[in-house]
């Protein structure tokens, strides 16, 4: 198995180990303000890809302080530029929270 790569810690003058999933990480834009429905904030964000496509993922939170919590979906369409793949996580966040709150309520 290989050697994670060396992380440099700025603040601390040392070097951590970096996992080599994240050696991949690819850049995220976030160019889209946070929507807010009802209880949930849906922030949609693009992330360039190796190959030049941009993909789509969304954060989804809701909830404060402690009581909170936050989904982030990833989706797999390719896209060509940041603001159409924010644009499809946004309408996918969208769709998810109408699906959350139109539940029919089981007695």
């Amino acid at each position: 198995m290989p050697k994670p790569e060396p992380l440099a810690s700025p603040q601390w003058g040392r070097q951590v180990a970096r996992p080599l999933s994240l050696k991949y990480m690819t850049v995220q834009y976030c160019s889209h303000k946070p929507v807010s429905v009802g209880k949930f904030r849906i922030q949609p964000c693009s992330r360039a890809l190796p190959n030049g496509a941009f993909g789509a993922q969304v954060s989804v939170a809701s909830g404060r302080g402690s009581a909170s919590t936050d989904r982030v979906m990833r989706f797999v369409p390719e896209f060509a530029t940041p603001a159409a793949a924010s644009q499809y996580a946004l309408n996918e966040g969208m769709l998810w929270v109408e699906r959350q709150t139109s539940k029919p309520i089981l007695l």
